[in-house]
C-alpha cells in the first residue's frame, strides 16, 4: 500500500486547545503512523506560522508551509504539491473556508485511481448551510473523493466492547437505556478565556455540538438511531464568567458574557427494531432511551458519566470518572485515575462481573491518549474500512438531527 501524503491545517505551536498536536501528530509520527502516512505540508494562519510549526515539531525540511487555503488548493490542482489527504484540525468556524478551496479544486479532477481524501474534525462546519455545501461537493465525485469525520468514538475500544456485549445476547432483549453525563467545562458559571467561543452558538463548537454530539453519536452507533425524540433544553447560566488562572494559584475574572448555548440537554426517545441494527435485540414496541447532559461538574463523589443498558437477562453499566469525553480522553488505562469500567449484573444469578476492554498494543505506545482513537480513525481510513468511521454524508445526517432537536430550545 502506498504511503498517504498528508497536508494538515491547524497544527500550530500556539493554538488555544492544541488538539492537532495532541490528537493527530503523535499517531502520524509514530512507527505505526509512518507506515501509512507522511506529512508533506502544513496550512496555518500564515506561512510564518506554518514554518514555525514545522520547526517546533521537527518535521522534515521538505515539508511545505502554507498560509492561504487558496494557495494550497492551487498547488493541489496544478499537481505541484503531491498530497492525497487534507486533514482539517482548526477551530470549527474555520473548517469551511479552509477546506472549501481544496474540495472545489479536486471535485472534478479526482478519480477512483487517484482519489483525494479529506479528514475533518467534528463538527464538520459551523452551520448546516456550510455542512451541506461541503457534503454536496464531496458527493459530486463519490469515486474520486474520500471523506472522514472525527466522530472517533465509534472506534473507541470502550464503545466497541459495549457493542459486543449487546450483540452477544448476554443482556437479552434490550428494554431501556439511560445516559447521564456532566462535562464541557469544569464549572458551570465560568470557562477559560480561550474557550469563551464555546458560549457563542454561531461559532459551531460548543457543549451541545461537541460534548453532547460526540456522546449521542456513540450511543446511537451502539443501539441505533433514536426515534420519536422529545428534546428539552435549558440555559441555566445565561451569564458566564471568562477567567484566567493566576501564577501561583487563583483566578482573575476577565469578563462576563452572555451565552446562547443550552447547558442542560435532555432527550427522551425510543429505540425501534426498524431503526436499530439487527444485533440489538428489541421487542416490537421498542425500548426507551433517556439521555441527560449538564455542562459543569457533577455532585462531589458522583461519577461524571454513566450509561446503563437494561435487558431482560442482565444490565450493563458503563462508568467513566473523567466524564463523557471517551472519544478524546479514553481513560488512559482501564484502572487509571480516569478509569472507565464496564460491569454486568446478571438478573438470574445476581452476579456482578467486569467486562474487559483493552487498547491495542500500538495504541498503548501512544502516550497522548487523545491520539489513540484518532489513530484508529486514520488506521481505518488507510485500510479502506469506510463502514467503521463517519463520512461527510453520515456527519450531515447527524448534524441535521442535532439541529432539528435544537429547534425546541427557547432562550
Amino acid at each position: 500500500m502506498a504511503v498517504i501524503k498528508v497536508a494538515i491545517a491547524g497544527l500550530s505551536s500556539k493554538a488555544a486547545t492544541s488538539w492537532a498536536s495532541r490528537a493527530h501528530l503523535p499517531y502520524l509520527l509514530s512507527p505505526r503512523g509512518r507506515a501509512h502516512y507522511e506529512i508533506v505540508a502544513l496550512l496555518n494562519s500564515s506561512e510564518d506560522a506554518a514554518r514555525a510549526a514545522i520547526a517546533h515539531y521537527d518535521l522534515p525540511a521538505t515539508t511545505r508551509a502554507y498560509g492561504d487555503p487558496a494557495v494550497l488548493a492551487a498547488d493541489i490542482a496544478a499537481g505541484t504539491l503531491d498530497v492525497n489527504l487534507v486533514t482539517i484540525a482548526t477551530r470549527v468556524d474555520v473548517h469551511y473556508p479552509t477546506l472549501l478551496p481544496s474540495l472545489q479544486a479536486v471535485a472534478k479532477k479526482a478519480t477512483a485511481a487517484a482519489p483525494f481524501g479529506v479528514l475533518v474534525e467534528w463538527p464538520l462546519a459551523d452551520n448546516l448551510a456550510h455542512i451541506r455545501e461541503l457534503a454536496d461537493l464531496a458527493a459530486s465525485n463519490p469515486q474520486g473523493i474520500r471523506t472522514a469525520v472525527g466522530l472517533q468514538g465509534r472506534l473507541s475500544p470502550v464503545y466497541l466492547a459495549v457493542r459486543e456485549v449487546v450483540a452477544s445476547g448476554r443482556l437479552g432483549t434490550v428494554l431501556s437505556s439511560e445516559v447521564r453525563a456532566f462535562g464541557g467545562s469544569q464549572r458551570a458559571d465560568a470557562v477559560p478565556v480561550k474557550l469563551g467561543y464555546f458560549l457563542d452558538r454561531s461559532i459551531g463548537g460548543n457543549v451541545y455540538t461537541i460534548g453532547f454530539g460526540h456522546l449521542i453519536d456513540s450511543t446511537q452507533y451502539v443501539l441505533g438511531e433514536l426515534q420519536d425524540v422529545q428534546p428539552q433544553f435549558q440555559l441555566q447560566y445565561p451569564k458566564v464568567k471568562l477567567v484566567e488562572q493566576k501564577e501561583g494559584g487563583g483566578e482573575t475574572v476577565v469578563d462576563t458574557i452572555r451565552s446562547d448555548v443550552p447547558d442542560l440537554i435532555t432527550v427522551v426517545s425510543r429505540l425501534t427494531p426498524a431503526a436499530s441494527p439487527p444485533s440489538v435485540p428489541l421487542r416490537d414496541g421498542g425500548a426507551t432511551l433517556q439521555a441527560r447532559f449538564r455542562r459543569g461538574a457533577p455532585f462531589p463523589g458522583e461519577t461524571a458519566y454513566t450509561w446503563s443498558i437494561y435487558g431482560d437477562k442482565a444490565e450493563l453499566r458503563l462508568a467513566a470518572a473523567g466524564g463523557p469525553g471517551i472519544q478524546a480522553y479514553g481513560g488512559g488505562t482501564p484502572d487509571g485515575p480516569d478509569a472507565i469500567t464496564l460491569t454486568l449484573h446478571d438478573h438470574v444469578t445476581g452476579d456482578v462481573t467486569t467486562v474487559p476492554w483493552h487498547w491495542a498494543d500500538w495504541q498503548k505506545y501512544l502516550d497522548s491518549v487523545p491520539s489513540r482513537n484518532i489513530g484508529a480513525l486514520y488506521e481505518a481510513y488507510a485500510e479502506g474500512r469506510e463502514a467503521d468511521y463517519v463520512t461527510f454524508a453520515d456527519a450531515l445526517a447527524r448534524h441535521e438531527q442535532l439541529e432539528a432537536w435544537l429547534q425546541a430550545f427557547k432562550e
